[in-house]
């Protein structure tokens, strides 16, 4: 079982968002509205996200309300089956307007799964179904 913590981390920022670890052990990963991300970008994200899981498997939730569609090459970075080596889910928050549900939608269908990810219009949505899935896989 994953150890909680008192309190959320301090934000690490990044090129194009910050990620932090929540205190209920998930990692916390904000793109920045409008940037348009590179794959340089997808990589400096992942390794922020890395270093949050020392050596503990831990789920994610992505915060792209406001982001920019991805292009392809971005998209292969984060879609790299190696995630599931540190990863054991991810929530993608996103807005609740067509553009953002489709553009998700394409990353879970040409991502592979990975792992389990699950598409989420509310913060706290996302965060109750990364704690059942901790607790289902401990």
């Amino acid at each position: 079982m994953q150890k909680k913590l008192f309190q959320d981390s301090e934000w690490v920022f990044t090129a194009s968002g910050k990620v932090r670890l929540l205190k209920e052990g998930i990692v916390h990963v904000h793109i920045n509205p409008g940037h348009q991300q590179t794959p340089e970008n997808a990589h400096e994200n992942l390794q922020a996200a890395r270093f949050h899981c020392h050596t503990i498997q831990r789920c994610v939730i992505l915060d792209l309300r406001g982001a920019r569609p991805l292009t392809p090459d971005t998209r292969a970075v984060y879609s790299d089956k190696d995630i599931a080596k540190y990863f054991l889910g991810l929530a993608m928050v996103v807005k609740t307007d067509r553009i953002s549900q489709l553009m998700a939608n394409v990353y879970m269908k040409v991502s592979g799964k990975p792992i389990p990810m699950r598409l989420c219009f509310d913060f706290e949505e996302g965060k109750n179904w990364l704690n059942k899935l901790s607790k289902a896989t401990s």
